[in-house]
């Protein structure tokens, strides 16, 4: 027999349910859909538990979520996971076909508090955009980048006064919308300089995925640029040296040198303290056979070695620096104080006089 009909909530209790499962959200720190639907499931079947809501395909928007009645107290757990995927034997009630409306209902209204697009009109959205949806990685291009990164400020309406959550949170749209086949999800940093953009593909790749989703996240790291400039938004530069050595190795691969040196030059102002950016620009003039432009970058790595007491590659380093640049006796200065770190105070004392010649 059907249960009676919910009554229609208000506008207030809608706002009510909508608070409180924001709230759940916010507490994640992970603005998934995943997390938004199992919050709105958790929350709902909470609050009616006669009803069971199940989530099939993200994909779907609204219609993933699918409401039932909920199984009989003692049913196995592995029934009731497959029973999400099996057709309903008889047509949904009356009362089951209203709680859907409202579950359907609080996770558009959600998704718009939250400023996210729903999935099911991520194709609509970039048509209307005046794009299309890649499904291959381009190859990086500058007249692209000035094209998306416009396309992002007129269709979110970034502006001046926008606060910086919401343009990464537009970033974050936009590339949900331009590369179906990846999750771009927004999350609150655990410090500043953490580009806050979780990247992951939906389904499983042959190829390597991983270079895919690193090319990816150099592209948006790259908008946010171009977006800030745009907007001289200089404050809000990203504080993390490795951002913009990721930029430098982008810009190299598109033979913008000037650029990138640019690039460089701002990530050194930030006084780096690990390896993990300088490493790559290192093995990458290296490779170019760049190495007066790459010498910075080899210097500032060689002095975190040091720093790091990683004595050994430190000294070989320095002793490459000091091949490479033989006017420049101070070298050898930085040399003996590593020997003398080491314990060889005889080498030590050798490197000093090579300072002294």
């Amino acid at each position: 027999m059907s249960e009676p009909p919910i009554p229609e909530p208000s506008e207030e209790q809608k706002n009510e349910w909508a608070k409180k499962i924001i709230q759940v959200v916010d507490e994640r720190k992970f603005y998934s859909l995943e997390n938004v639907v199992n919050a709105i499931r958790d929350y709902f079947e909470t609050q009616f538990p006669k009803y069971r809501i199940d989530a099939i395909g993200l994909e779907y928007g609204d219609e993933c979520l699918v409401v039932r009645k909920a199984p009989p107290p003692g049913s196995e757990p592995m029934d009731d996971l497959f029973a999400a995927f099996k057709p309903d034997k008889e047509p949904p009630t009356e009362d089951v076909l209203m709680m859907q409306k409202y579950v359907r209902a609080s996770y558009l209204k959600i998704l718009d508090l939250l400023e996210m697009d729903n999935p099911a009109k991520y194709s609509e959205i970039i048509t209307k955009i005046g794009l299309r949806p890649f499904e291959k990685i381009p190859d990086f291009r500058e007249q692209a980048f000035e094209f998306w990164s416009k396309k992002v400020i007129e269709y979110y309406k970034v502006r001046n006064e926008t606060p910086m959550e919401k343009i990464i949170k537009s970033i974050a749209r936009f590339f949900n919308l331009l590369f179906p086949d990846y999750s771009f999800t927004y999350f609150v940093p655990k410090t500043k300089e953490y580009y806050p953009i979780a990247i992951d593909r939906k389904y499983e790749s042959s190829g390597m995925w991983f270079m895919e989703i690193d090319k990816i996240r150099l592209m948006i790291y790259n908008i946010n640029y171009i977006i800030l400039n745009k907007l001289k938004r200089f404050n809000d530069y990203s504080k993390d040296p490795n951002y913009w050595f990721d930029l430098v190795r982008m810009y190299e691969e598109m033979g913008l040198g000037k650029k990138a040196d640019e690039f460089g030059a701002h990530g050194l102002s930030l006084d780096p303290k690990d390896l993990t950016g300088l490493t790559e620009l290192v093995t990458l003039y290296i490779e170019k056979k760049q190495f007066i432009r790459g010498m910075k970058y080899i210097k500032k790595s060689a002095l975190i070695m040091k720093e790091k007491k990683m004595l050994q590659p430190a000294l070989v380093t320095w002793k490459k620096i000091a091949e490479f640049e033989p006017h420049d006796k101070s070298h050898w200065l930085v040399i003996a104080d590593i020997y003398e770190e080491m314990g060889n105070s005889l080498e030590a004392a050798v490197s000093r006089k090579k300072a002294e010649m």
